[in-house]
């Protein structure tokens, strides 16, 4: 599944845009012209902030591409509560008019990501490979409105940088992927959602070959 655009646009844009819009008639129509010429402003700058061009995506199977537009904020290893795991985080602060799809890390389904507590978590997405490479995608509390970052149900299949959610008003999103990977950015390195590597994922059997 891939979340759908029109002009580059999708449709939870297209709802606040032609809101404004009518806002804006509603104003010249009573003659409000100061009211109307800020709303169509505001107009500009929502298409603007929801637009999502198309990209050229990453080829390379085993990359673990950037699924917003934004700035590197952090790279660190920490301890996956979520998968029990050591990981490295990649943290991810997003651009303001960047892209406004959120573009999967890697192909494979989504599975139902469980707090420590075992609950159902609230703003986790978890992709996983069919060679059995786990990525996991956070965003802060309340940043998505309340939803996942992916916007596909359980068991369904998430295309490699295609489109699959919404970023919304996530001020970052966290990237958690095994600590055997090869980091390819550090801080401070501006991204592309769907083109730009995060890191390289090591298969476990090669690992085993290496060491």
């Amino acid at each position: 599944m891939r979340v759908r655009t029109f002009l580059h646009i999708p449709h939870e844009g297209w709802l606040v845009v032609a809101g404004l819009v009518l806002c804006v008639w509603l104003a010249v129509h009573e003659q409000h012209w100061v009211i109307g010429a800020t709303l169509s402003m505001a107009c500009l700058f929502g298409l603007g902030y929801f637009y999502d061009s198309e990209r050229t995506l990453c080829s390379s199977p085993l990359a673990v591409v950037a699924p917003v537009d934004g700035r590197v904020a952090s790279v660190e290893l920490v301890h996956d509560d979520y998968l029990d795991r050591n990981a490295v985080r990649i943290r991810v602060r997003t651009a303001a008019l960047g892209a406004y799809c959120l573009r999967a890390p890697i192909e494979g389904k989504l599975r139902e990501a469980r707090s420590p507590e075992g609950d159902p978590s609230e703003h986790v997405s978890w992709i996983q490979s069919d060679e059995g490479d786990d990525v996991l995608i956070a965003a802060g509390r309340g940043g998505l409105l309340g939803q996942r970052p992916c916007m596909v149900s359980v068991g369904e299949r998430v295309g490699h940088g295609r489109r699959c959610g919404l970023r919304r008003l996530a001020r970052h999103i966290d990237v958690y992927v095994d600590e055997s990977a090869r980091i390819k950015v550090g801080p401070g390195q501006r991204v592309q959602a769907g083109q730009d590597v995060l890191a390289t994922l090591v298969r476990k059997s090669t690992a085993t070959e290496t060491t």
